[in-house]
């Protein structure tokens, strides 16, 4: 395992290990809150994972203009990203 980041498949491991959950459910659970975020972030909708997490928000993004090299001028487009805002709580396990 990569130290710097945890895959889907061993944060089921890890979830199921705690729970006793099976681990076919809990990954289905992930899949289906990652999904439930990008679908209500995608619409407008801030998903708000308590007072200890924080708050997923999509947020939107102006066009951008770019120079060049060349001194051409081009345009970004603009769009939404996916931002998290973590709670204090959470900012202060992290510390």
């Amino acid at each position: 395992m990569d130290s710097t980041r945890i895959s889907l498949s061993e944060a089921a491991k890890r979830i199921s290990d705690e729970t006793g959950v099976d681990r076919a459910a809990v990954t289905t659970s992930i899949r289906g809150l990652m999904d439930l975020v990008i679908e209500a972030t995608a619409e407008g909708t801030d998903v708000d994972l308590g007072r200890e997490y924080g708050v997923f928000t999509g947020v939107e993004r102006k066009p951008r203009r770019h120079v060049l090299p060349s001194g051409d001028e081009v345009m970004s487009e603009g769009g939404r990203r996916l931002t998290f805002k973590a709670a204090a709580p959470a900012k202060r396990r992290v510390k």
